[in-house]
């Protein structure tokens, strides 16, 4: 019941996973050496690598917007993407742990 409780709650702990994140990212800020966006990469097939290549070359448009698009999510994934993870592990263990110590002394949380 536990661990049901906290798959029910968990979008309404975001705000608390994004304020504890910011709290690990200023009071360690060593986990903003993790990159957590080289994590996340996806390898492109060999013939996607070189069209992207070539269009990179001829400077077009698309190229620039992709370029501004990834830096733009990339430097928030990159600064708090291990923290956050963080904070959501600690946020998912208290609920599971608050829940058992609920149902321990006996309240009904079903």
């Amino acid at each position: 019941i536990a661990y049901l409780t906290s798959k029910v709650t968990s979008k309404f702990r975001q705000p608390l996973n994004l304020t504890i994140a910011a709290f690990f990212a200023k009071m360690f800020p060593m986990l903003g050496q993790v990159k957590a966006s080289s994590l996340l990469y996806i390898p492109l097939p060999p013939e996607h690598e070189t069209v992207l290549e070539n269009k990179k070359e001829k400077g077009g448009i698309e190229s620039n917007i992709i370029e501004k698009l990834s830096s733009w999510t990339v430097a928030p994934l990159d600064k708090y993407g291990f923290s956050f993870y963080m904070a959501s592990k600690l946020t998912v263990f208290l609920t599971i742990g608050g829940t058992a110590m609920l149902i321990r002394h006996g309240v009904d949380v079903s």
